[in-house]
C-alpha cells in the first residue's frame, strides 16, 4: 500500500486504450462506442480526465473506423490500434515518451469520475515508477450493493483492481517487455511461476500473500518502485467485461449511485 513521501508534481498525460470489443446479443461491438446514460464510454472517460486539473494531453488508441468519429473529437491525439494489446501498449509507450507523468486508462471504466481520478493522483507518491489502484470487496459492496466482481484474496483482505495505472514514462519504456509478458501469462500458472517464482505464485494462489509482498515482488522484477494505492472508490475498478456490467453501470447511474 502507499507509504509516505510527497505526491507527484507536474502535468499528467493520459493514454486511453480504446480498441477493445465486447460480445453482445447484437454481435461484437467496440467498447468505445457503448453508451451509458446517453454518453459513449470514450466520451465519459475523456470527460472525467478533462475535469482533473493535473491532466494535460489526452490520446486514445482507436480502431481505424473511430479515428474521426464524433466521440473522438475532444482528444489531443488519436493513434490507430495495432494487431493486439502488446502493440497498443507500445503505441502508448511511444506517445508518452518525454512527458513527466503518464496514465494508462482503459476505455471501459464506465463509472469513472474526476473525483476518483483526482484522489488516486493525489495519493501517488513522488518518485514511484508504477502505481495501481486497488479497492477492497467491502468498499465495492458499500457503494454498489450486489455488484458481482472478481477479487484476489490476500492476507490483508479481498481486493480488486481495474484497467488504470499511473506510470513514469521512462520507467514504462524499460519495463514494457515485462508488462507485456505479464499480460500474456496472466492466466497461465506455469508462466506466472517462471516469471514471479513458484513460491510466490503459491502464496498468491493460497491467498496468503500480503499486499506489501506483492508490491515488493513487483518492484524487484521491474527494478522500479511499484505501489498499490488503496482507495475506497470502486469507480476506478469497475470495468465492462460483459454486457451485464454495462447494464449494472446504467442501473447504478440511474439510481444516483455512480
Amino acid at each position: 500500500m502507499s507509504r509516505g513521501g510527497g505526491i507527484i508534481r507536474g502535468t499528467v498525460a493520459a493514454a486511453i486504450l480504446a480498441s477493445g470489443t465486447l460480445e453482445t446479443g447484437a454481435g461484437e461491438l467496440q467498447k468505445a462506442t457503448l453508451t451509458v446514460q446517453g454518453e459513449t464510454l470514450l466520451e465519459r472517460v475523456v470527460r472525467a480526465l478533462r475535469e482533473v486539473g493535473q491532466v494535460g494531453e489526452i490520446m486514445a488508441v482507436l480502431p481505424s473506423e473511430l479515428l474521426e468519429a464524433p466521440e473522438a473529437r475532444d482528444l489531443d491525439a488519436r493513434l490507430e490500434r495495432g494487431p493486439d494489446v502488446a502493440a497498443n501498449l507500445r503505441l502508448a509507450d511511444e506517445w508518452l515518451k518525454g512527458r513527466p507523468h503518464g496514465l494508462i486508462v482503459g476505455v471501459d471504466l464506465a463509472l469513472l469520475t474526476s473525483e476518483a481520478l483526482q484522489e488516486f493522483l493525489e495519493r501517488v507518491p513522488d518518485g514511484v515508477g508504477i502505481a495501481y489502484p486497488i479497492v477492497r470487496r467491502e468498499d465495492v459492496q458499500r457503494v454498489f450493493p450486489g455488484a458481482q466482481w472478481t477479487y484476489v484474496k490476500t492476507r490483508d483482505g479481498e481486493i480488486t483492481g481495474g484497467t488504470l495505472a499511473y506510470v513514469k514514462p521512462e520507467v514504462l519504456s524499460k519495463c514494457l517487455p515485462l508488462v507485456i509478458k505479464a499480460f500474456d501469462v496472466r492466466k497461465n500458472m506455469a508462466g506466472l511461476a517462471a516469471m514471479l517464482g513458484a513460491r510466490f505464485v503459491l502464496k498468491l494462489t493460497l491467498g496468503i500473500a500480503r499486499i506489501a509482498e506483492i508490491e515488493n515482488r513487483a518492484s524487484e522484477i521491474t527494478g522500479t518502485d511499484c505501489r498499490a494505492i488503496e482507495l475506497s472508490r470502486p469507480e476506478l475498478v469497475l470495468d465492462v467485461d460483459e454486457p451485464s456490467h454495462l447494464e449494472m453501470a446504467e442501473r447504478l447511474l440511474a439510481n444516483g449511485q455512480g
